[in-house]
């Protein structure tokens, strides 16, 4: 099934369904693609920190703590 018939039936089922179950289903594809874009950005951003060289300095740091400092172990 190629992507535009997947759009179509789609279409078709929203077509069908009373207004809040569409609306219901459009708020869920929302959160899905701001999620996705969230990650998208925090990726690219994790890299473009990891690759810059402003932060090379700290590779050579010693680590001060461990997990023998927590107070407070979370689950």
């Amino acid at each position: 099934m190629t992507k535009q018939q997947i759009i179509s039936d789609t279409i078709e089922i929203l077509n069908k369904l009373p207004d809040n179950k569409a609306e219901e289903i459009r708020n869920m594809l929302m959160k899905y693609f701001n999620d996705k874009n969230d990650e998208i950005f925090e990726r690219g951003f994790l890299k473009l920190v990891q690759d810059s060289v402003s932060y090379s300095f700290l590779k050579d740091e010693p680590d001060l703590y461990s997990e023998k400092d927590l107070t407070v172990r979370y689950q």
